[in-house]
Formats: C-alpha cells, sequence, structure tokens
C-alpha cells in the first residue's frame, strides 16, 4: 500500500544504553554479609549455650 504524501520517513537515532552503577559497592556488601553471618553465630551459640547457664539465685 502506498504511503499518503504527508507521511514522511524518519529515523531515530538512540544512544547505545549504559549499565548503571550499583549503589552499593562490592566492599559495602561484603561487609553487611560478614555483619550478617557474626550475628546469626552469635545468636546459635546464645542459642545453644543459654539454657545451660544456671540461673543466679
Amino acid at each position: 500500500m502506498p504511503r499518503p504524501p504527508g507521511q514522511s520517513d524518519f529515523e531515530v537515532d538512540h544512544n547505545a544504553p549504559t549499565i548503571a552503577e550499583a549503589p552499593a559497592n562490592a566492599t559495602a556488601t561484603r561487609w553487611v554479609l560478614w555483619v550478617t553471618v557474626v550475628m546469626l553465630v552469635a545468636l546459635v551459640l546464645l542459642l545453644v549455650i543459654g539454657p545451660h547457664i544456671p540461673a543466679g539465685e
């Protein structure tokens, strides 16, 4: 089907997509991971050892 005279050909020139930088870098992620692991280990130790601590009377 032929194009009407009012319709013109056009091109859209887009820039190449860029990858946004992550909000948290690897160092911050590693620190959060280690703090989480330490807190979980402390919780497990407290739950395992806690019942064996004698009550102070």
